[in-house]
């Protein structure tokens, strides 16, 4: 999902100050994101709010706010558009 050449957000201290587990898995979500079909993105973010909740992981809107501020000066259009998308989702399925 985040294929930002020029940005090596993985060393944004923005990530770098999150807890170790929670980094980890946000780096494994946005990893597998960007192999995953438009399609299919519902039912991946579906496994992975069950996954995080399984591991007693969970983000604040605080921290999704920093890690979205972080992150979209750094994409394309298009990727800001998905991203807009997934929010959406992510919000639809935390609220069920």
């Amino acid at each position: 999902i985040i294929n930002m050449s020029a940005y090596n957000w993985k060393t944004d201290p923005v990530f770098t100050s999150m807890p170790p587990e929670k980094f980890s898995f946000l780096v494994q979500v946005l990893e597998e994101a960007g192999k995953q079909d438009k399609k299919k993105m519902g039912s991946f973010f579906s496994s992975v709010l069950t996954k995080a909740n399984s591991a007693g992981i969970s983000f604040t809107n605080e921290e999704t706010a920093h890690i979205l501020q972080a992150l979209t000066p750094h994409m394309s259009e298009a990727e800001r558009k998905r991203m807009q998308m997934i929010q959406m989702m992510m919000t639809k399925l935390k609220n069920r």
